[in-house]
């Protein structure tokens, strides 16, 4: 776009801001202008017809409706309705076409006005409070504005034996100083539309002669720029050309002064740029040989940084592997193991499931471990991990998958001790389900060091959070009944309840009792001999 072009644009945009301006404050002017004078309107019209007293009292709805049509001359006027002092409609008027409104009640129109006003309602369709003015219009023209004003009569009537005759006598009469009585209301629906319609038609010529107006003084414009801006345009396709490394013959020097200062400056420069190619295009080279050297010794560092940041990567991660995991059997070790627990539970509560962990140990380790070596215990060990982990992943009855990593529920504590957690159980009593499948997987012949191999485990199972609502708790009651089960030949699968812990404090006590009283010399020997009569020798005590 030329030079002539955007000036001309940016006249255009002003100069149209500046007419919807205008428009809109005469626009504005006009709307309030229309509907003062639909107020003032209404009420004169209803005292030039003073026979509406007689047709409100009488409540004679014909008439009443070819009254009302007069106001609706006005397109602004959508319904025009005739109430009692009470609010009862007695008649009704609307534009042809136009779909049955229902007003507000005549009590919530007039709720701001006294009994003998004529006014506005500042009221919506929902019954809320809404502006009468122009904007309030602008954002809410489906809505009404609503105008209602008394018909007033010289004659009470509220006295008996009213007849046609007293009022048409009433009126022949000069009203002087009598009091007023209050007959009824006409009530006027405005169209917020139509209002804005007419406001508009009123101030269109307007806005079609700024636009004309605009129209002619940007072409002007234009023109006038263009003449001025040609020289230019043509100074910068030269300047162009030359800083695109083209070699063009001088300009002519013409045209005004300033043109002419610029048109010489732009030839001397072109003159100047000859005798500096060589030196540049040696610049250049230099520069290339040295961004080349550059560029290779910085990709040799990059790949040296590249290199180091995989060794700390591959260190984090080796030391992230040492901290939480077994070394032997790959599982996670007991403080992330403690870590998952301490999740599950939270866990568990929120979804109101009971969680179950399994501690198991193998009986006959040890003798493996003193006969065939450590490194068959060792065997042994990873042995009994991976089918710990094919008993979960094969299992039917739980969901560890559940917002949860399923590798971190099997753990290896100390030797031959594991635990096992187990999440999103229906009922705590599935827990035994896989601990049948544990010990029937564990129970498995293995071949190690070309001896067949047979273990049996022992598994103490808790569940959380009734055994426990921590993971040191939950941990302590499933040691609690591994202990148990390793004593009870019968039961290899216990789970725990609080008799067992009272039986194993009173275990500790009795042991410690025992330590101190050999400790302190308290234990004396009694005992009950048998006798041969025979010959009176001690057979056995």
């Amino acid at each position: 776009m030329s030079i002539a072009a955007r000036i001309t644009a940016l006249f255009v945009a002003v100069a149209m801001f500046f007419t919807l301006v205008v428009t809109t404050f005469l626009t504005q002017r006009d709307y309030h202008r229309i509907l003062d004078a639909i107020v003032a309107e209404a009420p004169e019209r209803v005292r030039a017809h003073p026979q509406v007293q007689l047709y409100v009292y009488n409540e004679r709805k014909l008439m009443l409706d070819q009254f009302l049509a007069g106001f609706l001359d006005n397109e602004a006027v959508e319904v025009a309705l005739a109430y009692n002092p009470t609010g009862r409609e007695l008649g009704r008027e609307a534009q042809i076409g136009s779909a049955y409104y229902n007003p507000p009640s005549l009590q919530a129109v007039r709720k701001a006005l006294s009994v003998a006003e004529t006014g506005l309602a500042e009221i919506g369709d929902d019954g809320s409070t809404r502006s009468n003015g122009f904007w309030s219009s602008v954002f809410a023209m489906n809505e009404k504005i609503h105008l209602t004003t008394p018909v007033f009569s010289p004659i009470n009537p509220a006295r008996p034996g009213l007849q046609a005759e007293d009022f048409t006598s009433a009126w022949a009469r000069p009203l002087g100083n009598q009091s007023l009585v209050v007959m009824g209301y006409v009530h006027l629906v405005l169209d917020r539309g139509a209002l804005l319609q007419s406001a508009s038609t009123a101030v269109a010529r307007t806005f079609i002669g700024y636009l004309l107006f605009t129209l002619l003084t940007a072409i002007g414009l234009y023109i006038m720029l263009s003449r001025i801006t040609v020289p230019v345009a043509r100074l910068a396709g030269f300047a162009e050309a030359v800083r695109a490394g083209e070699f063009l013959d001088p300009l002519p020097v013409e045209g005004d002064t300033p043109i002419r200062e610029i048109t010489k400056a732009l030839n001397d420069m072109v003159e100047g740029r000859g005798r500096h190619v060589e030196d540049i295009g040696a610049e250049r080279k230099l520069l290339r040989l040295k961004a080349e050297h550059d560029a290779s010794e910085l990709s040799a560092r990059q790949k040296a940084l590249e290199e180091a940041n995989a060794q700390i990567d591959a260190a984090k991660e080796q030391l992230h592997r040492l901290a939480n995991f077994d070394r032997l059997t790959s599982l996670p070790n007991q403080r992330l193991f403690e870590e998952q627990l301490g999740l599950l539970l939270r866990l568990s509560a929120r979804e109101n499931k009971p969680l179950a962990l399994l501690n198991i140990s193998i009986d006959g380790f040890a003798r493996i471990n003193e006969s065939l070596g450590r490194m068959a215990g060792d065997y042994v060990l990873k042995v009994v991990g991976k089918r710990l982990q094919h008993c979960l992943r094969s299992s039917d009855v739980v969901a560890l998958t559940a917002d949860t990593d399923p590798t971190l529920n099997i753990s290896r504590f100390n030797g031959d001790e594991f635990a096992v957690m187990l999440n999103h159980l229906s009922k705590v009593e599935q827990a035994s389900l896989v601990a049948d499948r544990i010990t029937k997987a564990l129970s498995k012949p293995m071949l190690v060091e070309g001896h067949e191999v047979t273990v049996q485990p022992n598994i103490g199972i808790a569940s959380g959070p009734t055994d426990g609502s921590a993971p040191r708790e939950l941990l302590d009651a499933a040691a609690t009944a591994l202990h148990t089960a390793r004593q009870d030949p019968d039961h290899a699968i216990l789970f725990y309840d609080s008799n067992m812990a009272a039986s194993k404090r009173v275990e500790i006590e009795l042991e410690s009792a025992l330590r101190k009283a050999i400790d302190n010399n308290e234990l004396t020997l009694h005992y009950q001999p048998l006798v041969d009569t025979g010959d009176g020798s001690i057979i056995c005590a």
